[in-house]
């Protein structure tokens, strides 16, 4: 059946009823799929004062004789800073990189620390209607 043909036969109610059932799919379909990739699950009300934060850094290090390095800062407000040499690598072998992959791979690493961090959260069940939240458990005294 040629396009044309389809579209001239939408002149019949049962026709119009398909493409009307047609349309509100996928305008639940879109609604989900954007509802879906929200990430800011507070309500946003209220006044915020930070307590505490975590800071991951990657710093191009350029030395004396000229060769630059990369170097990773991890810290903990009010603790000692880590830091350690990045060594680059293509495909699990230690390698050159230019300076456009290198960037490419700090991007990566830096999102899949922050998802690792926040696969710790717990989502409730759909039926309690609750946002994803973080469990932080105190083992003192």
């Amino acid at each position: 059946m040629k396009v044309t043909q389809w579209w001239n036969g939408l002149g019949s109610d049962r026709n119009w009823i398909v493409l009307a059932v047609i349309i509100v799919i996928i305008g639940i379909v879109t609604f989900l799929i954007k509802n879906q990739q929200q990430t800011d699950f507070t309500t946003g009300e209220g006044k915020r004062q930070l307590v505490q934060s975590q800071t991951s850094s990657v710093y191009q290090v350029t030395r004396p004789d000229g060769k630059i390095d990369y170097e990773l800062q991890i810290s903990v407000d009010n603790s000692k800073t880590v830091k350690m040499p990045i060594v680059f690598r293509h495909n699990g072998v230690d390698g050159p990189l230019s300076d456009g992959q290198k960037s490419e791979a700090i991007d990566r690493w830096l999102k899949l620390r922050a998802i690792s961090a926040a696969q710790l959260s717990i989502i409730p069940p759909p039926e309690q209607q609750l946002p994803p939240f973080m469990a932080i458990n105190y083992e003192g005294k």
